[in-house]
C-alpha cells in the first residue's frame, strides 16, 4: 500500500449493527409502552432521528439489512433465560409455567397490533393464543397441586410392619 493511501474502514465491523439494534429496540419498547398508556411520546422524535440515523450508517457499512437481521434485533426471545448482563439463568428459574407466558405474551402483542390496525381476524388469533397460553399455564399448576396434594398424602407415617394397631375402645 502506497504511503497516501488510507486503510479502508472495517465494514465487518459490529459497532453499526450494536446502533442499529440499539435505537430500533429502544424505540420499540417506548412504542409498545406508549400503546399500553405508560411511554413517552415526547421521546419519540429524538428515537425516530436515532433510528433513522444508525439505519443509514448501518446501510452505508453493510448495505440494506436484510430481513433476518432486523427480525433478530427486534426477536423478544433472542437471550430467553439470559438475565440483563448476559448470564445464564437455570433453567429451574425460568419455572414449567414459562412456554405459556411466551404463549401470552405473542398472544398479547398480536392482539395488541391487530387493534391498533383494526384487523378482526387477527383479534380473535389474538385473543385465541392470549387463551392458550393462560390455560397451558392452568394446567401446570393444577398438575404442580395434585403432586403437592400426593407428596403429602406419601409422607403421612404408616405403623411399623409387624405392629397391630391400637384396639378400638
Amino acid at each position: 500500500m502506497a504511503e497516501s493511501e488510507e486503510p479502508k474502514p472495517d465494514r465487518s465491523s459490529p459497532e453499526a449493527l450494536s446502533d442499529l439494534s440499539w435505537a430500533l429496540r429502544n424505540l420499540t419498547a417506548n412504542l409498545m409502552r406508549i400503546v399500553r398508556g405508560a411511554g413517552r411520546p415526547y421521546d419519540l422524535p429524538a428515537q425516530l432521528g436515532e433510528a433513522r440515523r444508525a439505519y443509514l450508517a448501518y446501510m452505508e457499512q453493510h448495505g440494506r439489512p436484510l430481513d433476518y437481521d432486523v427480525h433478530d434485533m427486534l426477536d423478544m426471545n433472542a437471550g430467553n433465560g439470559v438475565n440483563c448482563e448476559g448470564e445464564r439463568l437455570p433453567f429451574a428459574y425460568m419455572g414449567e409455567d414459562w412456554h405459556g407466558i411466551e404463549t401470552m405474551v405473542r398472544g398479547s402483542l398480536r392482539l395488541g397490533a391487530a387493534k391498533l390496525l383494526r384487523q378482526p381476524l387477527q383479534v380473535t388469533a389474538g385473543d385465541k393464543e392470549l387463551m392458550q397460553g393462560f390455560y397451558s399455564i392452568e394446567r401446570v399448576r393444577e398438575n404442580s397441586a395434585r403432586r403437592y396434594a400426593e407428596s403429602l398424602k406419601a409422607e403421612k407415617v404408616q405403623p411399623a410392619k409387624g405392629r397391630s394397631k391400637v384396639p378400638k375402645r
